[in-house]
Formats: C-alpha cells, structure tokens, sequence
C-alpha cells in the first residue's frame, strides 16, 4: 500500500473513530441535553458548510472542463487562458481537499444528528445518514488503490451523482421540518 492511500484511509479511520467515540462518550454520560444540543446546534451548520463546499467544488469541476464555457468568453476580449490556468490550479488543491472534506462532512453532519435528536426515529433523518455512508463507501472504494477495476468503474457511477446530493438537501429539510413541528 503506498503513503497516499495509507494517508487517506488514516484520516477516514480517524475521522469515524472520534465520531464513534463522541457519540459513545454523549451515550455513557446520560446524554445532558443542553449540552447536547449547543454542540449539535454547531456542528448543523458546519455540516452544511462542508456540504454546500464539495457540492460547489463538483460544480466548478463541471465548469472549468466545459469547453464551450471558454468558448463563451471570447467575445468579451477576455485572455482565458490565464483564467483557464488559474481555474484549474484551484481545481487542483479543491480536488485534493475533497476527501478529506467529505469524510469530515460525513462524520459532522452524524455527530450533528445524533445530538439533536434520536434521529432513529425519523426516517428522513435516516434516510440522510444512509445516502451520506453511501457516499462515503464509494468515495473511499474510489480513493482505495487495491480496490478491483469494476468496483472502481462503477464507484464514479455511484459516488459521482447530482441527484444524491439533491436527495440529502430535500430529505435533511424534511427532517429539520418534522423536528421543528
């Protein structure tokens, strides 16, 4: 295994362990609920920063190797090709940060909802943490060097999709609603 991915998988097990390890800390002292809840209150919106970045940072990508967007610029006199550089050296160090963002998004938005609420009894809430581990298996199946060729093939097809971002938005403000009301 080579220093990259003996990295990766390092950061991704010790991001799950200090998860695993506030919640089983929460569950044996009694779970105090202010304390719960100031702490879960934090980490909602730093979940949704880090969403809201690997979703932007997906979209920029799209963006910056779209041909006809550079196309777009020509009548405006502009020198793309500094901006088109510029433009994909950031998408470097974004490409980069992206698993190490998504793992700690993963373990942020779980820690966020086990201390708001027993999110075990809200299927929305449920059905968010189930498309975040998904997303997570096929990111590190993708980030995995020994992973067979097939798994790696069908991992940009499941891990790469628009759609499961939209579905954790629309099912996480369900979630938020039924909490609420």
């Amino acid at each position: 295994m080579n220093p990259k991915t003996r990295t990766n998988l390092f950061f991704f097990f010790v991001a799950g362990a200090v998860c695993l390890g506030v919640v089983i800390f929460l569950f044996l002292q009694g779970r105090g609920d202010d304390i719960d809840s100031a702490l879960g209150e934090v980490l909602g919106p730093a979940g949704l920063f880090l969403l809201v970045f690997i979703y932007t940072r997906t979209a920029f990508k799209l963006l910056v190797r779209k041909g006809s967007f550079w196309e777009r610029l020509a009548p405006f006199n502009v020198d793309y090709g500094k901006i088109k550089t510029a433009s994909e050296k950031i998408l470097f160090y974004l490409n980069k940060s992206h698993p190490y963002f998504g793992v700690a998004a993963i373990a942020v938005v779980y820690s966020h909802c086990y201390l708001i609420s027993r999110f075990y009894n809200l299927l929305p809430l449920r059905i968010v943490l189930a498309l975040l581990a998904w997303q997570g298996v096929w990111g590190l199946v993708l980030k995995t060097r020994t992973a067979p060729a097939f798994l790696k093939k069908r991992g940009h097809l499941f891990h790469s999709q628009w759609i499961t971002g939209l579905l954790i938005l629309i099912f996480a403000g369900l979630g938020h609603y039924l909490l609420m009301n």
